[in-house]
């Protein structure tokens, strides 16, 4: 057994189009990763194009905006999940709030 704080979780940052994402992995192991996702207002993150093998799925725990697929866009809010197939490009929008989101990747 384990025990991770998130502010003892290093963060990597990746530029978006617009703005920044600081990412922190728990787990970043071939076939299943998991961590935070956290950007600040008005962050249109990661960039274009952006796509994984791996499916995934995202939980919004802070903040709202809206997130593409590429083709169609839709509005998500805290208490969302958002499930994406693998090879599917995906981009997210935040607005005026910070927002922090829950990762998994898994095949």
């Amino acid at each position: 057994m384990r025990l991770i704080h998130e502010k003892d979780i290093k963060a990597v940052i990746a530029e978006g189009d617009r703005g920044q994402v600081r990412i922190k992995d728990v787990s970043s192991e071939e076939g299943f990763v998991f961590g935070l996702r956290e950007t600040g207002p008005g962050c249109l993150v990661p960039k274009k194009p952006h796509k994984h093998e791996l499916r995934q799925v995202m939980y919004v725990m802070e903040g709202s905006g809206t997130v593409s697929n590429g083709k169609d866009a839709t509005p998500f809010k805290t208490g969302d999940f958002i499930l994406f197939e693998g090879d599917e490009e995906h981009y997210f929008d935040s607005d005026g709030k910070d927002l922090k989101m829950i990762e998994v990747r898994v095949p």
